[in-house]
């Protein structure tokens, strides 16, 4: 296994007058522990702030690279624009789904998705929100590892119920986020089948206990399955189709 940082950078549609320095809270609060070393496999990261520029449009670009050698190996999904590698222009950036749109108060958030441009032999995570390319003083940071999936990774895929465009979260017993994905068809170039539901998410070898699932405001969908799916290195584990409704419990019956 390899670290990666990860960098979600952003600009400013609203004004490029922004100061270097913009101060603000939050910042990148879900994203997996581990992400494919392939260049197919995406993940999603959800990034949250308050304090930004009121009613701003931000765009965004997620940053994969080495801490080594400071290359960079990332490609944000940009809707239309397909799979965006990080040297593209900021102005490539302008569908909906790479954007953080704020509101009066200068909150924002939304989910991205990523992938790696090259398979990896990369190394740490860190992910970062700047402003017209400088960074921004107080950026979060999260570190990663990129997967070898012919060694120590493999994947979980499975098919959530009337529920496309849903992220989903696959978590360990202690409750970290091994790795996230998004259930089809979510338009998102990615080689997987389109049927409503699926998904398919990058794991390490090991065990997952619990799948999640949100929606895109970030708002829980339905209700987190839980199960014992064992991962191995270069292979498949299915998950089967899983039940999206909110089961019902009965207090109390009476019949006459």
């Amino acid at each position: 296994m390899k670290k990666i940082f990860l960098a979600l950078l952003l600009t400013s549609l609203a004004s490029f007058s922004l100061a270097k320095s913009l101060p603000y809270t939050g910042g990148v609060d879900v994203f997996p522990q581990y992400i494919a070393g392939d260049t197919t496999t995406p993940f999603a990261v959800h990034f949250n702030a308050t304090g930004l520029a009121s009613n701003s449009d931000y765009t965004v670009k997620v940053r994969i690279g080495n801490s080594v050698s400071g290359g960079v190996w990332g490609h944000t999904w940009g809707g239309a624009a397909g799979w965006l590698p990080d040297d593209s222009s900021y102005a490539s950036f302008t569908d909906p789904v790479c954007n953080v749109v704020t509101d009066a108060s200068g909150n924002g958030s939304q989910w991205f998705f990523a992938r790696c441009t090259t398979a990896a032999s990369i190394v740490t995570t860190n992910i970062r929100i700047c402003t017209s390319s400088i960074y921004v003083d107080g950026a979060s940071v999260a570190y990663q590892t990129a997967l070898d999936m012919s060694s120590n990774g493999g994947w979980i895929i499975g098919t959530l119920t009337n529920s496309s465009n849903v992220v989903v979260l696959a978590k360990d017993a202690g409750g970290n986020v091994l790795g996230t994905g998004i259930t089809e068809d979510n338009g998102i170039t990615d080689g997987n089948s389109s049927t409503d539901g699926y998904f398919k998410i990058a794991l390490p070898e090991g065990t997952v206990t619990q799948l999640e699932f949100r929606n895109l405001d970030n708002t829980a969908h339905g209700f987190a399955h839980t199960g014992s799916w064992t991962i191995t290195a270069g292979n498949i584990t299915d998950a089967g189709t899983l039940n999206s409704s909110v089961p019902v419990e009965l207090s109390s019956f009476s019949i006459e």
